[in-house]
């Protein structure tokens, strides 16, 4: 691959300061996958795209490969308008972002995963299909990541009348006759989940779980601005 990567479609997930004039990016690429990129001067006023290295805003950029894993930001243009996401929905799309910043370190193409993200903040602007387009997101993910959910009781057929928890190493195994044990989730809904149904909150549950194993402890801090914004309206 060239060390000069021109005109990719990219979005910012994360930004610091670095040195004294400069930002260290994390961008999330179409053609390169999550990469972390050197803005120089960016922070000086007259920066010509300090404006657009902000969350949510489609850029195309232009790279050039340093040292290591690290890239040069040589260019940066705005590709369309910018998602004016409202409050709350704005907390699933910094949600997004963490969990690629935490959890997606592979420098690869993943067009599904990007498109997946980019249906994400569409439906955030539009307040539409929120939950399915966020729980596609988290599976996306998860398959990325080789973590893929695999609708099979160690390698049987999931029975809808049968009830299963989610074992991390095994998958799903089916649930000892515990009356209401809060980690079970019936055959039937798990089935539909696998149809493409994900509207269905006990994927939010089972996605969750997985995730909050991947992230070992991480701070997720969407969520608790999320909780404080509900505590206000109260």
């Amino acid at each position: 691959m060239s060390n000069l990567i021109e005109d990719d479609a990219c979005f910012v997930i994360h930004a610091h300061e670095y040195k004294e004039h400069s930002l260290l990016l994390s961008l999330f690429s179409l053609n390169l996958g999550r990469v972390s990129a050197i803005a120089r001067s960016a922070r000086k006023s007259k920066s010509t795209f300090k404006s657009f290295l902000q969350p949510f805003m489609p850029l195309k950029v232009t790279l050039t490969k340093g040292k290591g894993e690290l890239y040069a930001l040589n260019d940066c243009t705005l590709s369309g308008r910018a998602f004016n996401l409202p409050t709350p929905e704005i907390f699933c799309a910094m949600y997004a972002n963490e969990l690629l910043y935490y959890l997606y370190k592979v420098q690869d193409s993943e067009p599904k995963l990007f498109a997946a993200y980019l249906t994400l903040l569409k439906a955030l602007n539009d307040k539409q299909e929120i939950f399915v387009s966020l729980r596609r997101f988290e599976l996306t993910l998860l398959n990325t990541l080789g973590c893929g959910i695999s609708f099979q009781s160690l390698g049987q057929n999931i029975l809808d009348s049968k009830f299963y928890i989610y074992d991390v190493e095994q998958g799903f195994v089916e649930a000892p006759k515990v009356e209401n044990l809060p980690t079970m989730l019936s055959g039937r809904e798990l089935n539909q989940i696998a149809q493409g149904d994900y509207s269905l909150k006990s994927l939010q549950f089972l996605t969750s779980f997985i995730l909050e194993n991947l992230l070992e402890g991480k701070e997720i801090k969407s969520r608790k601005l999320y909780e404080d914004y509900l505590k206000r309206l109260k």
